[in-house]
């Protein structure tokens, strides 16, 4: 089983948003903005620029939910706030939301994101999963797979699965992402490890649709290159044996790479936690947003970036497929890094936490 290296490979920057600068105040207190982008813009190597994100809006105000409506909205608009912040500073190419289960929060993110984030794809209620791509990337072709294995709420209440979108530059000589956006069982009820296993084979099979279908849909004369990655709350925590299983059953094979695997400090839950008042908890969180998120100290992470590139080629390969680098050679997917930003999972101006989750930053290698 191939592990992504710890160096910092990246690429540079091709252009930052067109968004108002923050004011000099917010800079102030931002070192995250300032760190993530000298992260990135250090880095050489090609790549695509990928932020995943849950963010709790979930209306109520018991364990696992984040508040009520009108609470969900004012901190949406803080994600929206910090998300630019960074597009402002470095470039970011895709945002992957879970848990945006709030309609009238995801219309505040989509709104909000609009301008540097004008591709979206939020696809099907009670899903929780919002993605949006900056201009010029393209998506060009997207489906959602609601998962057939599920336990507890989350299988008659929920509608969890992934979504598969292939984005491609407008430009269509130059490189594309299939990005796979998923959100996987919880253990809030029996029985998730084995479920999880199970959507882990799901979403294998929703991989191999979407690149059977970006391979197929090539001109067949065309050298096809397209990173695959898996982002999201996959309900794994790093380490455990269940982790160890998940890797290789991505694909079946050892090509699936954590990119955030043997890195030090990057647990990303829990960030914190919603308080409710006693009038909240009386009213079930439908009234005033007196409630707020206290601070935790993650202590497991949760949340990922893997490519699964090198080994889906490999499968494609077996099917038939042809799937190539540029010239022809493999991918290096260790030529990637990220980093957990926890900065960036916090209202820039009272630090306390947005989310009981925090993001992941990471840059795809290509080389």
């Amino acid at each position: 089983m191939r592990m992504s290296s710890r160096a910092c490979f990246g690429a540079a920057d091709r252009g930052k948003a067109n968004v108002e600068p923050a004011s000099a105040s917010a800079h102030a207190s931002q070192t995250w903005v300032h760190d993530t982008a000298r992260f990135a813009d250090a880095c050489k190597t090609p790549s695509f620029r990928v932020l995943t994100w849950n963010l709790q809006l979930l209306p109520g105000v018991f364990a696992g939910q984040g508040g009520c409506a009108v609470s969900l909205e004012s901190r949406a608009r803080r994600v929206v706030a910090n998300v630019l912040a960074l597009a402002n500073a470095t470039r970011v190419d895709v945002v992957a939301f879970q848990e945006v289960w709030h309609e009238g929060s995801a219309r505040v993110i989509q709104s909000g994101l609009a301008t540097v984030f004008p591709n979206q794809h939020k696809p099907a209620a009670y899903c929780g999963l919002l993605t949006v791509a900056r201009p010029g990337l393209k998506i060009a072709h997207s489906t959602f797979t609601p998962f057939r294995n599920t336990t507890g709420v989350e299988g008659w209440w929920f509608t969890k699965g992934v979504a598969a979108l292939a984005l491609r530059e407008e430009d269509e000589e130059k490189d594309g992402l299939i990005l796979l956006n998923s959100h996987l069982q919880s253990d809030f009820w029996n029985g998730g490890a084995e479920v999880r296993g199970l959507q882990i084979s799901e979403i294998v099979d929703a991989l191999a649709n979407i690149t059977d279908f970006v391979t197929f849909a090539s001109q067949p004369s065309r050298k096809v290159i397209m990173t695959k990655i898996l982002v999201g709350d996959l309900n794994v925590p790093s380490g455990s044996v269940e982790y160890e299983n998940m890797i290789p059953k991505l694909v079946s094979l050892t090509g699936a790479v954590d990119i955030l695997h043997s890195q030090t400090n990057c647990d990303t839950f829990p960030l914190g936690q919603y308080a409710p008042v006693p009038c909240e908890q009386c009213f079930g969180g439908c009234c005033l947003p007196v409630g707020k998120y206290k601070h935790k100290t993650p202590s497991a992470r949760l949340d990922y970036v893997i490519d699964v590139s090198n080994g889906e080629e490999q499968a494609t390969h077996e099917r038939g497929a042809t799937v190539r680098g540029v010239d022809g050679t493999p991918r290096n997917p260790n030529a990637s890094a990220g980093r957990v930003v926890t900065g960036l999972g916090k209202d820039q101006h009272t630090g306390l936490p947005l989310s009981d989750h925090a993001p992941i930053f990471a840059l795809v290698g290509l080389g």
